[in-house]
């Protein structure tokens, strides 16, 4: 007992080792990389990311303390002390040179996230090969696993994430009612889950039989089990990698090869004397099997890891970005769940070479001829292959077990895509990109000689036009937004769409109301921001909720008001904005100049993190019975009631006349009923269109008019009040927006008749073509295209895709991308290890 004890306090010491050093390379990984460097680091969205880095080297001296201390050899080992001594100065170094402050998105960043790993690795290796050299020589011919326990694990983990999709599904609609098509999917899952267990216990058993054939069998079957873990894990995560933000190349393959490394070295160092301690009280080691299982303790974890899989969707709600804890866990499930299994029925099994190879045949031959078939036993879940394969990836965003397995086994979708996706990573999160000139709307903007009315802009962030009566008749929870656009002033704009899935991109390019190369961000960003030289041209006082990506776009030098400060970007909520806004005007903060006012409430975000209460404090409920999302809808109704405080300060102030309001949103939310779910990584109807909510001053209405009939943008904004305010003509240019409103329409810009549009994450890119019936977009990673009739299919959801439409829309987007780089004076570097 006193052993195991020891061991369990030793494993723990090394854990929390192991975990900084973890935590570090992923959080320098993030650094590296621009995009994530802006949401994650320069933004970070919770706390504990930003104490992380204020006391990193803090955590670095208790990490090694930890390690010395969980590391203690029995005897003085020179290895020992190198290894912790090496420790010992680098934390030196850092308390000279922190590392986790300041980082930005470049090559330090990156050798910070390789050098993490360093420690890892050589303490692993030292660790792991003293505990390898002790072991017994011990006979293993007779020991195989057996392949009944993994079915059953198999089926169980279907069903127990299947239910979690379910519980997930019904906490939004108010309903758990599994279709057909559900069922066979869960049908598929489970055999798709059988068939990968079947091939890891058939390696598991190959790598049984060549370790009996060698000197120390126990010691090479856990090598050989390593290697191939690490390789697994090294596979999952550049995958990843590739989906999450396009991080490919050498690079990519380095840092994920030492992750896989790394993480299979901690797991062999916190298990190894776990299992040396059972070994002792069992009489065999845990990894081959144990005769005497803890059946209680079995239990217990089997259980708790099903409970927490049943609940932890629901759980993170829309918080988990890209899946990733999820994914995470459903491997962790897998392992941990199948171990419980093999522990309650601990028989042993002989199985020859050539029944091994047959089985591995067998369930080969099998899933290809089901997948084979799948038209004919798939017809309750679509009636062409094309809608099985989009089903499968509806389901796939609430199972991530499933997801796994259906990429594991390649039974999803894919397409090779070769020099066309290179070529779309060449453009795609640039760094370091420099405004050699200023780039204007407009030849010569100068003070406007007409009125100037107050303008406040709402950017709801993620809020969809369909949660709005003004645009979805089955809306009940906007009063106050619907009467703005009922106003005999005001314009509901129906066929608005942003450019950008994402706000990291969306945001600025409203500001500047021109396309953006794929960078976070131009700079100096002055020389391109248009509002911003609005404002300042006609004297406005600005005043606005000022988040992290502000602060990079607007000039430090800008005399202006924020009303938030301190606050992270997912804490800006619009019923404190409004108040201090309010607040604001009665003090006379605007010295009497007219306000041009702006925020981005956060409210409706899948990340939002504010202390409002919800609609259930006040009794009112969502109506999911009518398919809205229960979070999304309250989170609406909760904006509509700010701002209808806000709409009637405005009339009390005698000011609403006197006012342009646009209320819109940088893009719209998958929320999970068309089986998508978030936003940035996908280019679909939901995500791209968005509301366009206009209210003018009773004379700038009656004397403009607006054309509704072709696609707008968010790239309108700028260029709308530029006119609006009597600064034209806006130049005529594919890269700029137009005005949305004209005094005369003989002066209308031609139509426009299509969009280029991209993820603001990774390498995807895609055209809304013929005045908004069809949408085309190219992913890199997995490589696919889709191209979609929005008129026949306006949810998206049945591709029509053919060879020569493809490679019509290939050459368009390459032609996007290259007009952007001309008009940016933007050259396309070559792919380094250091810039992927």
């Amino acid at each position: 007992m006193r052993a195991d004890l020891k061991a369990f306090a030793t494993s723990v010491l090394k854990s929390l080792w192991g975990s900084f050093f973890l935590i570090t390379s992923l959080y320098c990984l993030l650094a590296f990389l621009p995009y994530t460097n802006h949401m994650f680091i320069q933004a970070p969205p919770y706390m504990w990311l930003a104490l992380f880095a204020k006391y990193h080297v803090l955590l670095y001296w208790l990490a090694v303390l930890c390690a010395a201390v969980g590391f203690w050899p029995q005897e003085s080992r020179p290895a020992y002390v190198l290894l912790i001594g090496a420790q010992a100065v680098v934390g030196v170094y850092l308390i000279f040179r922190p590392l986790a402050v300041n980082l930005h998105s470049d090559r330090k960043a990156l050798i910070g996230a390789l050098a993490a790993l360093v420690p890892i690795i050589l303490m692993g290796l030292w660790d792991t090969g003293r505990r390898l050299a002790t072991m017994r020589r011990e006979n293993l011919r007779d020991f195989q696993y057996r392949y009944a326990p993994v079915l059953y694990a198999a089926v169980i983990t279907a069903v127990i994430f299947f239910a979690a999709g379910q519980i997930l599904a019904g906490s939004a609609r108010g309903k758990f009612s599994p279709s057909d098509s559900d069922l066979m999917i869960l049908a598929w899952s489970a055999i798709l889950l059988v068939i990968l267990g079947i091939f890891a216990v058939s390696a598991l058993n190959v790598m049984g039989m060549m370790a009996a054939r060698m000197p120390r069998p126990r010691a090479a079957r856990i090598v050989l089990m390593a290697v191939a873990a690490a390789f697994l894990v090294r596979t999952l995560f550049l995958r990843f990698c590739a989906e999450a933000f396009s991080f490919e190349g050498l690079a990519a393959q380095v840092y994920c090869a030492l992750l896989g490394t790394a993480v299979v070295l901690l797991v062999l160092v916190l298990s190894l004397p776990l299992m040396a301690a059972q070994r002792d009280i069992a009489g065999e080691s845990m990894i081959l099997n144990v005769r005497r299982p803890l059946h209680l303790g079995a239990y217990l974890l089997a259980g708790s890891l099903c409970g927490a899989a049943l609940v932890l969707p629901t759980v993170l709600g829309g918080g988990d970005w890209n899946g990733f804890l999820e994914h995470a866990y459903a491997i962790l499930f897998w392992i941990l769940f199948a171990a419980c299994v093999y522990s309650l029925r601990p028989v042993r099994a002989k199985h020859s070479l050539l029944k091994i190879i047959a089985i591995v045949v067998l369930a080969v031959a099998s899933l290809k001829a089901l997948q084979t078939t799948e038209i004919f036993w798939g017809r309750s879940i679509g009636k062409t292959d094309d809608d099985i394969a989009r089903a499968f990836d509806r389901y796939s965003a609430r199972d991530a077990s499933f997801d796994i397995a259906h990429r594991l086994l390649d039974t999803s979708r894919a397409e090779p895509c070769g020099d066309m996706c290179r070529i779309m990573r060449q453009y795609t999160d640039l760094r370091d990109v420099r405004v050699n000139a200023d780039v204007d709307l407009v030849d010569r903007l100068e003070p406007t000689t007409g009125n100037k009315p107050n303008i406040f802009i709402f950017v709801v962030d993620s809020m969809r036009p369909d949660y709005l009566g003004a645009y979805n008749s089955k809306v009940t929870f906007t009063p106050n937004i619907d009467a703005l656009a009922h106003d005999p002033n005001s314009v509901a704009i129906k066929n608005v769409y942003t450019q950008y899935a994402g706000t990291s991109l969306s945001e600025p390019s409203i500001w500047s109301g021109m396309l953006m190369l794929h960078a976070h961000w131009m700079q100096p960003f002055s020389r391109l921001n248009s509002l911003e030289k609005l404002a300042r041209t006609d004297g406005y006082k600005m005043i606005m909720s000022k988040d992290a990506l502000l602060s990079e776009l607007l000039d430090p030098s800008d005399d202006l008001i924020d009303l938030d400060p301190n606050k992270r970007w997912n804490q800006m909520e619009a019923c404190t904005t409004v108040g201090n806004l309010e607040a604001k005007i009665d003090s006379g903060a605007a010295q009497g100049k007219p306000i041009f006012f702006y925020s981005q409430p956060m409210n409706v975000h899948q990340f939002a993190r504010n202390n409002q209460p919800r609609g259930a404090a006040s009794g009112w409920r969502a109506p999911v019975e009518l398919g809205f999302d229960a979070r999304v809808a309250t989170e609406v109704h909760q904006v509509d009631g700010c701002l209808g405080t806000f709409f009637d300060y405005l009339h009390k102030k005698g000011t609403w006349d006197n006012s342009i309001i646009i209320l819109t949103s940088d893009h719209g939310d998958a929320t999970g009923e068309l089986g998508r779910s978030s936003h940035s990584l996908w280019i679909y109807p939901e995500i791209m269109h968005v509301p366009m909510i206009v209210h003018l001053p009773p004379a700038l209405r009656a004397a403009n008019t607006y054309d509704d009939s072709h696609p707008g943008s968010l790239l309108d904004v700028a260029p709308t009040l530029y006119e609006l305010l009597g600064h034209r003509p806006v130049k005529a240019n594919p890269m700029f927006g137009r005005p949305m409103f004209v005094g005369n329409p003989a002066q209308e810009p031609a139509p426009r008749n299509e969009l280029f549009m991209a993820s603001d994450v990774r390498a995807v890119y895609g055209i809304l073509d013929e005045n908004g019936r069809y949408l085309y977009v190219i992913y890199d990673s997995p490589a696919k295209s889709e191209l979609f009739d929005l008129v026949a299919d306006p949810n998206a959801q049945h591709n029509i895709i053919t060879p020569a439409k493809k490679r019509e829309y290939d050459l368009r987007i390459l032609a996007w991308l290259q007009q952007e780089a001309k008009f940016y004076q933007y050259q396309p570097r070559t792919a380094s290890f250091w810039t992927p």
